[in-house]
């Protein structure tokens, strides 16, 4: 006789929670876990296991096909770590318990995750059906997120799905006869990098920060070639320019970077270049005052900066007496301490650099001929560098950016002229492939700033252009 847990078909109810329950037990004790999410600026870390997401989420089973998905550690965008713990605690228990202040960020979270019963849940809950906490039935993975439209409805216009992200390319002004720059974006899946604006009044061997619709620019030369510690912001929405509070001390071919609401300056130097500066200070963006930071181990100029949550990462540059790097040393923005890694294989001054998968690359090197091509990467927890596939064209003034997964190494400049280079790597192939070129070559800043914001400040000045033409 058959089991009072077994149905005709011999399917054993009993067997299948049992092992639901033991799947949540894992997850509780850390047991087994195979990939963890991590985000750029928060310190949280969500262990969990893929055969368990995959068969919860059509989303995560695609997600696991791809290249970044294949990674031990993925890097989260546009979902708070905050709903995202839930929900996949939701994965392994089918209870989800939604309050006034969480519902409509789970709800949204859960339409991205493509979570259908969870955002049924949330639906409940802010229709005011709510009886407490919630458990449904699991269903076959093929059928999960099949129909999102009824969840769709229930969001309110303000609430956006999911956000997109372009990349900002700022020229920077270093050769001689820049008088003006200008600003693309693009956001790799349309193929095509559209005008932003043109630039003017910029300064030379300064570097740029990107804050609230501002080009922040930092330090940098006069026109006599005295280095400054002005501090001058580009609006461009406006267009217009604005002085900010000077640094303390004065620097050109500083390199900036910014981390939760700071801007960093980084060395640099200020009267002699053979003598660099080890200097740091921070940049209030709400106060408008800086501030004096622990000083790095060792005087770099014509250095790299690069954020990963609260640790900042400077990489090479000048030393005293024009003396080469190839060291790195870390600043934690938390504990206000420096702390020294790995030196890199080769010697690197005005490299690119950003982080893929929670590695570190660094992409190139040099103003000077012969430039490089050489490209190595830096993973944290075994503070080891690794030479991957180097450039198809060695040059300068390359900048490197992450955007959707993808690792960008964009513009940079020949010996006697410009090309607007766009390279894309592939971790899985260790190789680089060409993208769409920039139209106008030149070294770039690049930043990764939401869609919507830049095109609402396009739209905005070409109001304010045919007011002034009326």
């Amino acid at each position: 006789m058959a089991n009072s847990n077994t149905n005709i078909n011999g399917t054993d109810k009993q067997i299948i929670d049992k092992s639901w329950k033991k799947f949540d037990l894992f997850l509780n004790n850390e047991k087994y876990i195979d990939v963890t999410f991590l985000w750029k600026n928060n310190e949280k870390r969500i262990g969990a296991h893929r055969i368990v997401l995959a068969a919860s989420s059509i989303y995560f089973d695609k997600l696991f096909n791809t290249d970044r998905g294949k990674a031990a550690e993925i890097y989260m965008e546009n979902i708070a770590p905050e709903p995202f713990s839930l929900l996949i605690k939701y994965c392994y228990s089918g209870t989800l318990c939604p309050n006034k202040q969480n519902a409509h960020t789970l709800l949204t979270t859960a339409a991205i995750l493509k979570l259908d019963e969870a955002a049924d849940i949330c639906v409940a809950f802010l229709k005011g059906s709510n009886k407490g906490p919630q458990r449904v039935p699991r269903v076959n993975p093929s059928i999960i997120g099949a129909n999102l439209r009824t969840i769709k409805t229930t969001l309110t216009p303000t609430m956006s799905m999911t956000t997109k992200y372009s990349i900002l390319a700022v020229q920077k002004c270093d050769a001689q006869k820049d008088n003006e720059s200008r600003a693309y974006r693009s956001n790799q899946g349309d193929k095509r990098w559209l005008q932003h604006g043109i630039i003017t009044r910029t300064k030379k061997f300064s570097d740029i920060a990107y804050s609230e619709r501002r080009l922040i620019y930092v330090g940098g030369c006069l026109d006599d070639g005295a280095p400054t510690n002005k501090v001058d912001a580009y609006n461009l929405e406006t267009q217009k320019w604005k002085e900010l509070a000077p640094m303390k001390s004065c620097r050109a071919n500083v390199c900036v970077v910014t981390v939760k609401g700071f801007i960093y300056a980084i060395g640099g130097y200020d009267r002699d270049q053979e003598n660099p500066l080890k200097t740091i200070e921070k940049y209030d963006i709400r106060t408008g005052q800086w501030s004096s930071v622990p000083d790095m181990s060792r005087a770099r100029r014509n250095a790299t900066a690069v954020a990963v949550g609260d640790l900042i990462y400077v990489l090479g540059g000048f030393g005293k007496d024009w003396n080469l790097l190839k060291s790195v040393e870390c600043f934690n923005v938390i504990t206000s301490s420096w702390s020294d890694c790995a030196d890199m294989h080769s010697k690197r001054f005005c490299c690119g650099a950003s982080t893929l998968n929670g590695w570190i690359y660094a992409i190139g090197s040099g103003n000077i001929p012969p430039y490089s091509r050489d490209v190595e990467c830096y993973n944290p927890k075994t503070n080891k560098w690794t030479r991957i596939a180097p450039l198809e064209v060695a040059r300068h003034g390359v900048s490197g950016i992450t955007i959707n997964g993808q690792l960008l190494a964009v513009g940079g400049s020949l010996l006697n002229y410009y090309k607007g280079f766009v390279d894309v790597y592939n971790p899985a192939e260790n190789r680089w492939t060409k993208a769409v070129p920039l139209p106008s070559g030149g070294y770039y800043k690049c930043f990764v700033v939401p869609t919507d914001e830049l095109v609402k400040m396009e739209s905005s000045r070409k109001r304010s252009v045919s007011l002034n033409r009326a």
